[in-house]
């Protein structure tokens, strides 16, 4: 038995682990799998158990074995909406995958969305197993906690050059980013996510939590600084990952946090400085020849060629969904392009970078519908939530609405339905859901 047969039992035994202390105390049990899944999602697996990776059954048993905590009929009517237009979005994919000329691969693909409802509802466990708040508190500290593990691969990663965990095989990736020289002095940094663009998408979930952690005035004044550095060494992260997407994430992260919070002093004054941090940052030279590179799309010999790439492809998916206007070519298709070139036609494709792109020509105009009015409610539940109400119960939920805006920005630029910062993402979004209509949960 080679090393990822005992990192799978590995992961398996971290995650029953959590899933035992869920038993007793739910919101404690699904902290610690929201802290520990960014660090072994990534994990390679044995050859045959690909499509069965542990983290997947982690999550889904861990969610069943908290339904009890959703509540009633009543209550559950605060989550119905969102919960409803995702499972409309799944009916829809399953449709598609009927008629997709990809067969019973669509249909698997289709069981791989059920993962992030199932981390919608971890949140709203999470949150309705503790009337105090704490249940959020608890997973906003787990999301930037991880945060540490993935910091103690990215600081010899980018002093090295060289990623330990891919490096020893450990850990899975897609390319070797270290040779994108974008930033002029390193290449893209992937920590333990084995992908710049998820590690970056990823760093601003965890920006978000910390926001959200600052703007809560029950936090220590030791704990505030702590959160601070933590804060900008996510931000550095997501400036080294080289992501656009995740820069621009960022920015909208700020934007709606701080004008969902204005009311709030702590929100005003965390808002300035991050507006200020920034605004220095973009001065430095390194930064400034990164955004030169990155936004200049009529140079083909530029770091940036891949932008014209990607309006290609996005044009190359519009028109396949243009062809197949109601229930698109099936879920998977164009995985199965990457994965598996020749197969099918793939004249002008090449990748997945635009989520909404590819739902549309995947699952066609409704299931692409449904998903966006998913990540709509969810994300105005949080930032509307008692809006008159400046309690830190109010803020949290602000912040975590934030947090969904900007993955739903995000997936502009890459599929991230089925990744790391969609699930952080989601979970922090469940707490939303716990919390809407006031009163006690």
């Amino acid at each position: 038995m080679d090393l990822t047969f005992w990192l799978y039992l590995l992961v398996l035994a971290l995650g029953f682990v959590a899933i035992a202390i869920a038993l007793r105390s739910p919101a404690l049990g699904i902290a610690l799998w929201v802290l520990v899944y960014p660090l072994v999602a990534n994990l390679a697996v044995p050859d045959g158990l690909e499509k069965i990776p542990p983290t997947r059954v982690v999550s889904l048993i861990l969610c069943l074995a908290c339904l009890p905590l959703l509540g009633s009929k009543d209550s559950m009517a605060k989550v119905r909406a969102p919960v409803a237009l995702y499972a409309a979005f799944l009916v829809s994919a399953f449709l598609s995958s009927l008629i997709s000329p990809l067969g019973m691969q669509a249909t698997q693909r289709v069981l791989t969305y059920g993962e992030p409802i199932a981390w919608l509802l971890l949140g709203v466990a999470a949150a309705r197993s503790r009337l105090d708040d704490r249940g959020t508190t608890l997973l906003l500290a787990a999301t930037a906690l991880s945060f540490i593990g993935v910091l103690l691969v990215s600081v010899p990663e980018l002093l090295t050059q060289s990623n330990p965990l891919l490096a020893t095989g450990i850990a899975r990736t897609t390319g070797d980013y270290m040779e994108d020289r974008r930033l002029g002095f390193t290449g893209r940094l992937v920590g333990t996510l084995g992908q710049p663009v998820y590690a970056g998408m990823y760093g601003v979930i965890v920006i978000g939590a910390v926001l959200a952690l600052l703007a809560d005035g029950r936090v220590k004044a030791a704990a505030q600084w702590a959160l601070a550095l933590l804060g900008v060494a996510a931000i550095g992260f997501v400036v080294l990952t080289g992501t656009r997407g995740a820069i621009a994430g960022l920015v909208v992260l700020a934007f709606l946090g701080i004008s969902a919070a204005w009311r709030s002093s702590r929100a005003r004054i965390f808002g300035t400085a991050l507006v200020l941090l920034v605004s220095v940052a973009a001065m430095s030279p390194v930064i400034r020849t990164f955004l030169d590179e990155s936004i200049r799309v009529d140079e083909p010999s530029s770091s940036a060629a891949n932008v014209v790439g990607r309006l290609a492809l996005t044009k190359r998916m519009l028109d396949v969904f243009a062809s197949n206007p109601v229930f698109g070519v099936g879920p998977g298709y164009f995985q199965k392009v990457v994965d598996e070139p020749g197969q099918i036609d793939t004249e002008g494709l090449g990748g997945i970078e635009n989520q909404y792109a590819t739902l549309l020509a995947e699952n066609g105009l409704l299931g692409c519908a449904l998903f966006v009015a998913f990540l709509g409610v969810l994300a105005m539940r949080g930032l509307s939530q008692r809006g008159h109400d400046p309690t830190s119960r109010s803020t949290l939920d602000r912040w975590s609405g934030a947090a969904i805006g900007a993955i739903g920005i995000m997936g502009i630029s890459a599929f991230v339905l089925t990744t790391i910062p969609m699930f952080h993402a989601l979970v922090l979004g469940g707490t939303c859901l716990a919390g809407t209509g006031g009163g006690k949960r």
